[in-house]
């Protein structure tokens, strides 16, 4: 917490939440390495990752929306270039909200 460093997106786990009043809501996993971490100088794609390990993430993601009464469906995984668009469809959806 309160740590900000340079991140380089790898790909992006997209996905659903049903709400607790049912509302389906989509909340898309974003995922990325450090750019100066020497751990991870060899990720350029999400099949890059140890193996299981978005898996992993997966699993934590559906456990802890589990405990906030929520349940969360994964739809795919993208590749970077996916990851980014989602971004920028984003950015510019705050950016009309915003302005």
């Amino acid at each position: 917490m309160g740590c900000v460093l340079e991140a380089r997106l790898v790909g992006v786990v997209e996905a659903e939440q049903r709400e607790r009043d049912g509302a389906l809501e989509r909340n898309d996993r974003l995922i990325g390495v450090a750019v100066k971490a020497r751990t991870h100088a060899h990720v350029p794609t999400l099949s890059d990752l140890r193996p299981g390990l978005l898996d992993e993430v997966e699993v934590f993601f559906g456990l802890y929306n589990q405990l906030a009464g929520k349940d969360i469906r994964d739809h795919r995984r993208g590749d970077a270039e996916v990851a980014l668009a989602l971004v920028r469809e984003g950015a510019g959806a705050f950016g009309r909200a915003s302005g």
